[in-house]
């Protein structure tokens, strides 16, 4: 039995829907150097998508890793996302995703309130 190779990318797999309103990116995989390119194309679709006061959230629910290189594209979207007036919140973090949020000094991100309230059901 032959072990895979364990440094192969595990892929991105990346879901935006607008419901009621809002924007919900549903991220599943692995968020770092090699699929970050992915999750900022994906996200060219909100450009037609966001207005002041709309809400966007990054479902991680389903992420399994998050590198320094994911993190920038978050922070990217994150203020691409404010430019136009919007407020982007990260739902559901794991507790490996949330420690890399806190230790970036990104956890203020991460909205506890929509996810209790079932906000990425919507996905």
């Amino acid at each position: 039995m032959q072990a895979g190779n364990p440094w192969v990318p595990a892929g991105l797999r990346t879901d935006v829907v607008v419901v009621d309103g809002s924007v919900y990116v549903r991220l599943e995989g692995e968020l770092d150097l090699a699929t970050a390119p992915d999750l900022w194309r994906a996200c060219e679709v909100l450009d037609g998508q966001l207005e002041p006061g709309r809400s966007v959230f990054v479902d991680v629910a389903h992420l399994q890793f998050l590198d320094a290189a994911g993190l920038g594209t978050l922070v990217r979207l994150r203020n691409r996302v404010r430019a136009a007036g919007a407020d982007l919140s990260v739902l559901e973090p794991s507790p490996v995703v949330r420690r890399v949020l806190q230790h970036a000094r990104l956890d203020a991100l991460v909205d506890d309130t929509a996810a209790a309230e079932g906000g990425s059901a919507h996905c």
